[in-house]
C-alpha cells in the first residue's frame, strides 16, 4: 500500500495531508495547500482550524494564519469541495479548471467565490429586507463587530476584513457600502 492509498483511507486529514493526497506526488504541494487554506478562509471548506498566533502590537488582538500541520478537515468535506471545483484524485494532475497565473507561481480557480460572499449572504439572511442594501449593510456592520468569518471590525471607511492586503501587510482591507451596492447590482444582473 502506498502513501496516497493510506491517506485516502483516513477520515480526517491535515491541510498538508489533503494536499499530498490530491497531488499524489505530481505537482507543487504548496500550491494545493494554499488553495485549501484559501477555501477554508472563505468558508467553502469546513475545517477544525488551528491558527498560528501572533499579537497585533497596535490593538493587542491576536491574529494568525491557518496552521497547515494542525488544521484538520474531514475527507467527506474535502471530496465535496474537490467535486465543486472539478478536482480529481484519479487524474493525478491539476484540473483544467485551475489556470496558472502568468508568472506561473499560483493557480486561480475559475468561477470561484469572492471575498466576503459568505458573510454577505449571512447578512442578507439576517436583514429585514434582503433586497435593500441599507438593511443588508446594517447587518454586515453587526457581523463585523462580532468578528464573524473574515470580518474583523468597522471603521469610518467601511467594514474591515482579512483580504489580500491584510495577508500581505497586516493592514485590514476595507469593504464599503458602495462595494456592497455594486456587488448586489452585479448579482441581480447575473441572476436575471
Amino acid at each position: 500500500m502506498n502513501k496516497w492509498q493510506v491517506l485516502g483511507l483516513r477520515k480526517s486529514l491535515t491541510v498538508c495531508d489533503a494536499a499530498e493526497l490530491i497531488s499524489q506526488g505530481i505537482g507543487d504541494v504548496s500550491q494545493l495547500e494554499a488553495l485549501i487554506i484559501e477555501a477554508i478562509e472563505l468558508l467553502e471548506l469546513p475545517a477544525t482550524v488551528t491558527r498560528l498566533v501572533f499579537r497585533d502590537y497596535w490593538n493587542g488582538d491576536y491574529y494568525g494564519g491557518i496552521d497547515r500541520m494542525k488544521t484538520t478537515l474531514l475527507r467527506a468535506d474535502l471530496d465535496c469541495w474537490m467535486t465543486a471545483n472539478d478536482l480529481s484524485f484519479s487524474t493525478r494532475s491539476i484540473s483544467p479548471n485551475i489556470q496558472p497565473k502568468a508568472d506561473g507561481q499560483k493557480y486561480l480557480l475559475k468561477n470561484r467565490t469572492m471575498h466576503l460572499d459568505a458573510e454577505i449572504d449571512e447578512a442578507r439572511k439576517l436583514a429585514l429586507d434582503a433586497s435593500n442594501v441599507e438593511s443588508v449593510w446594517a447587518e454586515l456592520i453587526k457581523l463585523s463587530e462580532n468578528k464573524t468569518g473574515l470580518l474583523i471590525g468597522f471603521s469610518s471607511d467601511g467594514v474591515q476584513y482579512r483580504g489580500k492586503k491584510y495577508q500581505d501587510s497586516g493592514e485590514p482591507d476595507i469593504f464599503t457600502k458602495k462595494n456592497l451596492r455594486d456587488r448586489s447590482t452585479s448579482k441581480r444582473a447575473k441572476t436575471g
